[in-house]
């Protein structure tokens, strides 16, 4: 019996299966330049491998992707190094970088193996300590030019010791803003206070400020509240009248305690409209709205959607114990929606489809139908039937070109807005705009 021998693997067989690796491998050449990353990278960073190649390790560096680095110390000291790193969207990673040399010693390349869930593996030099900080996974999600506008007036903010207000639509990360500006902050090693007006009754929060007044007055020595902490009121807006006569009390008096406690506010609606109608104090606006953080709606900010996706993909699979993946597919569909109710609505489907599916890897087909603008309670299709990848696909055709439609009106501002030519344009709009709807 003869032993069948497989010839060698060729260049594309190689790359075909280290793309399909769990862990990440990333490979830069002597000059800082990333060569060649794996599909892993998608699951730490949130962007895809063609996004990265090409790029220098400082585009990374610069826009704080991850954090501590190893590669400028390995070229330095020209041997291997492991670290702990965090990504910007929260992965936790073990980094083992090894230089590859040329005849001459120098290096030609370095292949970094990339392994996220690290806890209780030993570090091959522990001189490079990770440092472990809560502050340091809740920076918002900054890949839109909005978002990174945004920031640059949190950290601005941040250094200033003023009542701050965060408005925006509900749903849109205020309070993730709010605990980022607090971390940012001199006072980031006090506690952040956070009380939700919506969810405490009204007596609960009449009481809270009535300790808090107490501890400014120095009169409890047993509330909660600590010299330098920082007060997040959640929906503002839902203040009871008596309680927001209360808090307008406060002010002066922490002038009297010099930086005894920072407030900030959130809210989702208008309280200049509100304080006009009567239903926010006049005073009290005044005094919150010292400083004002905007924060917009998610559809505004299309190119944080992606990264967001995978940290919810990333959170929820380990939550549930499950492995699950996008196709690309899926994630274009996500990054055209309208998201309504904003991050939390988007939250909310990445949770439901890492739940609700059987299959490791998670298709467009399986997004549930009200994706489409199509209601949970419209009559099911008769048993037995179901459609096709292909008419399933056109159905969220016809979904978006008919949303387009309705905004622009026209094929020029319709392939604008969807990125497409203006006859492609022109065809979708015949194929999906019935005549009586175009008047």
């Amino acid at each position: 019996m003869h032993m069948q021998i497989n010839t060698p693997l060729d260049g594309n067989e190689l790359s075909k299966i280290i793309d399909c690796m769990y862990d990440e491998v990333i490979i830069y050449d002597g000059n800082y330049n990333i060569v060649y990353v794996n599909q892993a990278c998608c699951r730490h960073y949130g962007c895809t491998p063609e996004y990265m190649i090409g790029k220098n390790f400082f585009d990374f560096i610069n826009a704080d992707w991850w954090d501590p680095s190893i590669l400028p110390i390995v070229y330095k000291e020209k041997r291997t190094y492991a670290i702990k790193q965090k990504t910007y969207i929260g992965a936790e990673l073990l980094t083992i970088a090894v230089p590859i040399f040329d005849e001459s010693k120098n290096i030609k390349y370095v292949v970094m193996n990339v392994r996220d869930n690290i806890s209780n593996i030993d570090l091959y030099n522990p001189q490079y300590l990770y440092i472990d900080s809560a502050n340091e996974n809740i920076k918002p999600i900054s890949e839109s030019k909005i978002m990174k506008e945004l920031l640059q007036k949190v950290k601005k903010i941040g250094q200033m010791d003023v009542p701050c207000i965060i408005r925006g639509e509900s749903g849109v990360g205020k309070k993730v803003v709010g605990r980022y500006l607090h971390a940012i902050s001199k006072r980031k090693d006090k506690p952040l206070i956070v009380i939700d007006c919506d969810l405490a009754s009204d007596e609960q929060l009449e009481n809270k400020i009535k300790e808090l007044l107490a501890y400014i007055k120095g009169e409890d020595s047993t509330a909660e509240f600590t010299s330098g902490s920082t007060l997040l009121f959640c929906n503002i807006s839902q203040m009871p009248m008596k309680s927001q006569v209360l808090l307008s009390q406060f002010f002066p008096m922490d002038n009297k305690k010099k930086d005894a406690i920072k407030i900030i506010a959130t809210t989702s609606k208008n309280l200049n409209i509100m304080m006009k109608n009567g239903q926010f104090r006049e005073d009290l606006y005044y005094k919150l709205n010292v400083a004002e953080i905007y924060v917009p709606p998610l559809r505004r900010r299309r190119e944080d959607i992606r990264p967001l996706i995978y940290i919810f993909l990333q959170d929820f699979c380990k939550q549930y114990g499950v492995t699950r993946q996008f196709t690309n597919g899926v994630i274009k569909a996500m990054v055209n929606s309208e998201w309504g109710r904003n991050v939390s609505e988007l939250k909310f489907l990445v949770e439901r489809l890492v739940v609700m599916s059987e299959n490791i890897v998670i298709d467009v087909d399986q997004l549930p139908i009200n994706f489409f603008g199509i209601s949970d309670t419209d009559e099911p299709p008769i048993e037995g039937s179901s459609e096709s990848f292909d008419e399933k696909m056109d159905m969220y055709e016809h979904y978006v070109i008919n949303d387009a439609y309705q905004k622009f009106k026209t094929s020029r501002n319709l392939a604008k807005h969807l990125g497409l030519s203006q006859t492609k344009a022109n065809n979708l709009i015949r194929k999906h705009i019935r005549a009586e709807d175009k008047n």
